[in-house]
């Protein structure tokens, strides 16, 4: 099957036609018959319309002329108005200030990637302070170490001596 014949519209069948069971007069379902359902139903709209006729509506009051009438309105004159159209700036205006973002957008990249840089910098800076004063820190310990050494040596050769 070709891909026209995806696109082809297939043809509408009409339904076919329901085949009910033709209901006989005695089949009532065991319910029975109205009494009186016809002239109940040629009555109702009868009474109903010859109600709306006879309803009596209030008389509206009669409308009154006013002492002094009102002149109409003059038009309102308009002066003229020229419109004057504002002169559009040259197109050398528009490429010159283009060059100017542009210059200072590089100007700011370029600061930018200083920054940059000089954060790094200090960064670096910092670890290796760190690593000094940790590395003093270990010296001193050592230091201090040596010295409680030293002091027990000599205590305890005083005591001998003593």
């Amino acid at each position: 099957m070709g891909l026209m014949g995806l696109f082809v519209k297939k043809k509408k069948e009409a339904p076919k036609p329901f085949n009910l069971p033709k209901l006989s007069g005695s089949e009532s379902f065991g319910l029975k018959p109205l009494q009186g359902s016809k002239q109940f139903m040629s009555e109702a709209p009868k009474k109903e319309l010859s109600s709306i006729k006879e309803m009596a509506f209030p008389k509206l009051p009669e409308p009154r002329a006013f002492g002094k009438s009102i002149p109409a309105p003059k038009p309102l004159e308009l002066p003229s108005v020229s419109v004057e159209k504002m002169p559009e700036p040259h197109l050398f205006v528009k490429v010159d200030k283009y060059r100017q973002v542009r210059e200072s957008s590089k100007k700011l990249a370029e600061k930018l990637k200083d920054l940059t840089g000089t954060l790094e910098k200090l960064e670096d800076l910092k670890k290796e302070e760190e690593q000094k004063l940790g590395d003093l820190r270990g010296t001193l310990k050592n230091m201090s170490d040596a010295a409680s050494e030293l002091d027990k040596t000599f205590r305890s050769a005083r005591e001998e001596y003593e």
